[in-house]
């Protein structure tokens, strides 16, 4: 499409805006119009209106210049205060866009993200865009300070010592960021500190099962991640049943978030749990808040642990070998997983979740799952294949929308196809039914 015909079409766009749409477009022309179609053509570069937006060009400017042009728009956005702060996060990621071969760019960019994320409390994002910072630029001493005001911001003080550290080495001694950098150190040291008590009764209570850990092959270390001793802790043990009933942490690698249940006995299929927390079952369970994309679902997840994660303290003394992913069936329990020769409880058992078929999951190289009963065997294809994707609620409105109109809805039917009463969804109550601790401040 040359420049004419850009031209003229834009002049058709205007003239539709202020003639109204059926006096300029043909027919069903204006169907196939950007602003009002509902799916793109097969062949988008020889589609006429779609030519026509993705012709704006940059006459002898290359990724790199684009993508710096976007940062200095998003700086300048970030300047006027906060309520430019999502337009500049949103020209910063549109530059991170382009082919960028510039990695100190690359880096500049997400640090300046991660800065948004963490003036909105977004601690998670903060620590992500922080650590892509860092890899493409070992030396951007900003980055490590964002990363490690993001692990402290999560309660994570290890990460956020270790970030922190790790900046201190890069940074000159006359820099003012090396005493920012020494305050998250000593600030993060003294809160490991405040939590050293009841970490201590937690395992005071590991010491006196130790016998009947012995006797059930259990072995047990100790805490794998600092954050693990944020929650009040406590292990019970029924005597009824003779099992044990453990705080067990929720873990999303992926985007670096953490769940918590205080009490999960350990005879019970883990499935019982994942209907609690994650949608797709229980209309009382809800999407986390930070899962805009509604990915983590009941049928859509794999639950999974690492092995060897730590050395054995408690109860059986397992051997040291390779540490390895390893999934789990839901149906399986932590009794199943507790009697592997190679898992030792990290203090209290981590339960990490990944997405099927994301390519999260597939780094992880997952190659065995521990199915009820403890057995284990190779992971088939049926065991991780993603379910059927969620229908688009616009579609689903659309539908319910053309159906009332031809009364013939499923919804107000006094009987529809089904021979069933028709009546709305009900309303999903705004609390999940598992109540989920956040780590103390």
């Amino acid at each position: 499409m040359d420049d004419r015909e850009v031209e003229a079409t834009y002049d058709l766009i205007h003239q539709a805006a202020l003639s109204g749409v059926d006096s300029v477009f043909k027919s069903e022309d204006w169907r196939n119009h950007p602003l009002f179609r509902t799916d793109l053509p097969k062949d988008v570069e020889n589609d006429r209106y779609l030519g026509a937006f993705q012709h704006v060009t940059y006459d002898g400017e290359t990724p790199d210049s684009i993508a710096a042009n976007f940062k200095e728009i998003g700086n300048n956005c970030f300047r006027s205060g906060k309520q430019g702060w999502f337009t500049a996060a949103n020209w910063w990621s549109r530059a991170l866009e382009e082919k960028i071969t510039d990695n100190k760019l690359k880096s500049v960019l997400f640090s300046n993200r991660a800065t948004v994320s963490l003036g909105l409390g977004q601690f998670q994002r903060a620590a992500l865009d922080a650590n892509w910072a860092i890899e493409n630029d070992k030396f951007n001493r900003k980055a490590y300070l964002r990363a490690a005001h993001a692990y402290q911001g999560m309660s994570d003080w290890d990460k956020a010592i270790s970030a922190a550290k790790a900046g201190l080495e890069i940074v000159d001694e006359s820099d003012p960021m090396r005493k920012q950098l020494q305050e998250v150190v000593d600030n993060c040291e003294k809160q490991r500190g405040d939590i050293s008590n009841h970490v201590a009764q937690f395992f005071t209570s590991i010491t006196a099962c130790d016998s009947f850990f012995k006797r059930e092959n259990f072995a047990i270390g100790e805490f794998h991640h600092s954050w693990q001793g944020n929650w009040n802790l406590l292990l019970q043990f029924d005597e009824e049943k003779n099992e044990t009933i453990w705080p067990i942490a929720i873990s999303y690698e992926e985007v670096l978030q953490v769940d918590f249940c205080d009490a999960f006995h350990e005879k019970t299929p883990l499935i019982k749990l994942l209907e609690m927390i994650f949608p797709g079952v229980l209309p009382e369970a809800q999407y986390p808040n930070w899962d805009t994309e509604k990915r983590y679902r009941v049928p859509a997840i794999i639950p999974y642990v690492q092995t060897y994660a730590v050395q054995s303290r408690w109860g059986s003394k397992a051997n040291e070998g390779d540490k390895k992913f390893v999934m789990l069936s839901p149906n399986a329990t932590l009794h199943d997983l507790f009697t592997q020769k190679d898992y030792i409880i990290p203090g209290y058992p981590i339960l990490m979740i990944a997405v099927k078929g994301s390519e999260f999951f597939e780094k992880l190289g997952i190659k065995e799952i521990i199915l009820p009963g403890g057995a284990r065997r190779k992971v088939l294809k049926d065991d991780i294949e993603p379910p059927p994707p969620l229908p688009n609620p616009l579609d689903v409105q659309r539908e319910i929308m053309m159906k009332e109109h031809s009364g013939k809805s499923h919804y107000n039917d006094p009987e529809n196809e089904e021979g069933e009463k028709g009546e709305l969804p009900k309303e999903e109550p705004s609390q999940p039914y598992l109540p989920i601790e956040k780590p103390k401040a």
